[in-house]
């Protein structure tokens, strides 16, 4: 009956829930699951069999793949109010396509695969609003193909400086956003699929010119409108 309660209270805070009324919700919970998980610890790896899709209720979660080789491409970072991995994995025997690190301490709502299938047919609503993300995420995935075709490297880390800063950003009273979740240039590299050395340059031409800078927690504050002026 707690994680019943649990369950309830992060669906009723969950964004992409909020249009569902509180009966229905109360319903469904008996779909969901909840767990905490500390930092630094994963909720699953690449590769490893589906089970569960995941609801971040609280904290941060780094989504990232490897190659053969061992080199890392970070996929993106989820905050509060995200589900991953996205639709297209909930059915048939595969793996997961990348792994999640947590990187401060989660709260979770989930739903274990043989719950799924059920779930989406018992509440219609539930699967638009699935289908919803799935959209904005192929959007989001087409625009950042294009971006990899059509633009320079330096094109691409002011592009990838805006959606960080619409995505984790908060706008400061002098104008400028800060991009709330750290990011180094090397994780910055690894989400275009450049190399830390020519991130590292750009990163310094722009900070040279007083387009962003960094706090003492080295968050990265940028001056929107002068970075589109560059593109």
């Amino acid at each position: 009956m707690v994680f019943l309660n649990e369950v309830h209270t992060c669906l009723r805070e969950f964004p992409s829930f909020k249009n569902i009324d509180d009966i229905e919700l109360r319903e469904m919970s008996c779909y969901f699951s909840y767990k905490k998980v500390k930092k630094n610890n994963h909720i699953f790896l690449q590769g490893d069999p589906f089970h569960s899709i995941y609801f971040l209720c609280s904290g941060r979660v780094k989504i990232s793949r490897s190659d053969t080789h061992g080199r890392e491409q970070l996929v993106g970072v989820c905050n509060d109010g995200e589900m991953f991995p996205h639709l297209g994995y909930y059915f048939g025997n595969t793996g997961y396509p990348a792994s999640a690190l947590v990187l401060e301490d989660a709260q979770l709502l989930y739903v274990p695969s043989e719950n799924i299938r059920k779930l989406l047919t018992d509440y219609p609503n539930v699967s638009i609003i699935l289908l919803k993300i799935m959209g904005e995420k192929m959007i989001d995935l087409q625009c950042r193909l294009e971006e990899k075709l059509l633009c320079s490297v330096h094109e691409q880390v002011i592009k990838l400086l805006l959606r960080l800063a619409k995505k984790h950003g908060i706008r400061l009273s002098n104008g400028t956003t800060l991009i709330k979740t750290p990011f180094q240039n090397k994780e910055l590299a690894c989400i275009i699929g450049s190399t830390r050395e020519t991130v590292s340059r750009i990163m310094n031409k722009l900070e040279a010119n007083s387009l962003i800078e960094r706090d003492q927690e080295g968050r990265i504050i940028i001056n929107e409108e002068l970075l589109r002026d560059e593109i």
